[in-house]
C-alpha cells in the first residue's frame, strides 16, 4: 500500500467511521468533515502500527510497491483492479485477489467506489440519440465484452453478477469489496482533500500524532475549500 496515499488508507478510516463529507440522503454537507473525528483517529492509528512494526515501509511509492509485488518481494499489495492485467503477466498463476480483512471492530473496511462514465454535452444536437448509444454500450451484453476485451470491471449490475465475473478468481476479490464499498464525493471540494490528507499520512507514517495531524490537516481541507469559494 502507497504510504501517503489516502485514496487507499480511506477504507481504514471509514471502517471505524470516518468519513471525508457527511452524506445525508445523497447529499453531501461539506462543512461536516469527518476525517479527524474518533474512527478517522483510530483508522490512522492502525495504518500507524504497520509503519511502526516494519509491514509497510514509510516513503513506499505505487512504482516501488508494484515493483516489489511482481518481483515475488512482498506478499501482498491493496491496489485496485487496474493493475490485474500487469500484475497478471509477471505472476500468472501465483497471482489471487481478496476483500480486505474484516477490522477488529467487526465492521468492513469501507473502500471508494469509482467508474468511468459516458458523458453527453448539453451542446449536443442528438441527444437522444446519444443517451441511447450510451445505454447500449452499458448494457449487460456490451459490460461484459467490454470486460472481455479490456478486462475491466463492469459498472453494470447484471454484468457484475453475470457467472463470467463470479468466475473469474481475480475479479471475484474486488467484486465482493465493492459490496462494502461507498462511492467517492462527487462534489468539487473533493479536490481539495487529497494534499491535506497525503500530507498528514506522511506525517503519520513518521510516528506524529494522528489526532493533531489530522486535525490540523482538516483545517487546511477547510481553508483551501473557503478560499476556492466552492461550497457558496
Amino acid at each position: 500500500m502507497e504510504a501517503a496515499n489516502f485514496y487507499f488508507v480511506y477504507p481504514f478510516f471509514a471502517g471505524y467511521g470516518g468519513y471525508v463529507f457527511k452524506n445525508e440522503n445523497g447529499k453531501y454537507d461539506i462543512s461536516d468533515i469527518g476525517l479527524a473525528n474518533d474512527g478517522a483517529v483510530k483508522g490512522a492509528e492502525l495504518v500507524q502500527s504497520w509503519f511502526k512494526n516494519g509491514y509497510i515501509p514509510k516513503e513506499i511509492t505505487g512504482d516501488i510497491m508494484n515493483g516489489l509485488f511482481t518481483k515475488g518481494n512482498v506478499a501482498v499489495a491493496i491496489t485496485g483492479p487496474w493493475n490485474i492485467a500487469s500484475y497478471k503477466e509477471a505472476l500468472g498463476d501465483k497471482l489471487a485477489t481478496a476483500p480486505l480483512p474484516v477490522l477488529d471492530n467487526g465492521e468492513h473496511p469501507k473502500s471508494f467506489v469509482g467508474v468511468k462514465t459516458w458523458m453527453l454535452s448539453a451542446y449536443s444536437q442528438n441527444k437522444e440519440w446519444a443517451v441511447d448509444f450510451m445505454k447500449f454500450v452499458t448494457n449487460e451484453e456490451n459490460s461484459l465484452h467490454y470486460y472481455e476485451v479490456a478486462g475491466e470491471m463492469p459498472a453494470n449490475e447484471k454484468a457484475l453478477t453475470n457467472e463470467k465475473i463470479t468466475n473469474d478468481p481475480l475479479i471475484a476479490g474486488f467484486a465482493e469489496q465493492i459490496q462494502y464499498g461507498e462511492p467517492m464525493p462527487n462534489v468539487p471540494e473533493m479536490s481539495q482533500v487529497w494534499e491535506p490528507m497525503g500530507n498528514a499520512l506522511q506525517f503519520i507514517a513518521k510516528g506524529d500524532n494522528p489526532k493533531a495531524v489530522l486535525s490540523e490537516a482538516v483545517k487546511t481541507i477547510q481553508d483551501k475549500i473557503a478560499a476556492s469559494g466552492a461550497g457558496k
